[in-house]
């Protein structure tokens, strides 16, 4: 009698210290399968910042996150409209035309996905090399400029900032690698591009010939905003690439983090609070992960935040 008393004891006492056990656990995220991020085309910040988010990611998650180049910020909305990536980075000026049905996306709105994390302010580079004798952005009419892969945020932006020049400018395609290239042995004028400075593409041409950054301003960056009201008046710093001695006036447009709606809303809140919280983003990821804050939330003004987002956003007051 005295044994069975004592075995239902010991029971009660080890179904006490496993249902405290599981109480003072931290939820684990229902989702385990690995996600897809997409990032950039070779050569650009998008590529270098989504490579190592994604391990850091990998990293703080426990969850596979695999990065994946690719064409740019249209690909990427495109991706994840179809569900065939999970997160991607994006620039806010082809999401929100994405989101509304305008533009390239006209009549067709892409949705499904929300926002997770406000990465960086991008300002617009434009650049040549002092052999051209381009200093304004005038100059280029008549001229070969290289946008990036086809079909880009770059390309359409450029359009509408080049619109007036006659003759018209001629566009060039490819990677920003192959537009350094370009740039480097003449093929091409200037290369456009936005990005977060340093830019690998910049850098190979500034390491290479004496780079020349022309200002977006005037007749140009009054077309600009009129036709994407979203894009920011900014500058590129001074001391950005070797050789440039002082800021240059350009437009900037910010990127944020996407994510699909379908991804677990508790691992979506994990890696938010885990990247937040570092102080070490703009050595651990990019350079201009330093804007990677909360208070950056504030730029996105259309889209929804990912419900797994929102309770940490709420939390230090950067959403209401």
């Amino acid at each position: 009698m005295r044994a069975d008393l004592l075995l239902c004891r010991l029971v009660l006492a080890f179904a006490v210290l496993a249902l405290g056990a599981c109480s003072t656990r931290p939820a684990v995220p229902l989702q385990t399968t690995p996600l897809i991020l997409s990032t950039g085309a070779a050569g650009g910040t998008f590529m270098e910042y989504g490579n190592r988010l994604a391990q850091l990611l990998t990293q703080t998650s426990g969850v596979p996150v695999t990065a994946r180049g690719s064409g740019g910020s249209l690909d990427n909305l495109r991706c994840l409209g179809a569900g065939t990536c999970d997160m991607a980075l994006v620039a806010m000026a082809p999401a929100f035309e994405a989101w509304n049905g305008l533009q390239w996306a006209q009549g067709a709105p892409l949705r499904g996905y929300s926002a997770m994390l406000p990465m960086y302010e991008t300002p617009f580079h434009l650049a040549t090399i002092r052999d051209t004798g381009v200093t304004r952005f005038a100059q280029l009419a008549g001229r070969r400029v290289g946008v990036g892969p086809r079909g880009g945020a770059n390309e359409l932006i450029f359009k509408a900032l080049s619109a007036h020049l006659q003759p018209a400018v001629e566009l060039a395609y490819g990677s920003p690698a192959e537009m350094a290239e370009g740039v480097i042995n003449g093929t091409i004028a200037a290369f456009f591009f936005g990005a977060g400075a340093p830019v690998p593409a910049y850098e190979q041409i500034a390491r290479a010939r004496p780079i020349v950054f022309l200002p977006i301003d005037g007749t140009a960056r009054e077309a600009g905003r009129k036709a994407f009201p979203y894009l920011t008046v900014t500058s590129l710093p001074a001391g950005a690439y070797p050789g440039q001695a002082s800021a240059v006036e350009t437009l900037g447009l910010w990127n944020f983090l996407l994510v699909r709606d379908g991804v677990d809303a508790r691992l979506v809140d994990a890696m938010t609070r885990a990247t937040l919280r570092r102080q070490d983003l703009a050595t651990g990821v990019h350079p201009t992960a330093v804007q990677t804050v909360p208070g950056n939330l504030q730029a996105n003004t259309f889209l929804p935040v990912h419900p797994g987002a929102q309770k940490f956003y709420r939390e230090v007051g950067a959403l209401r």
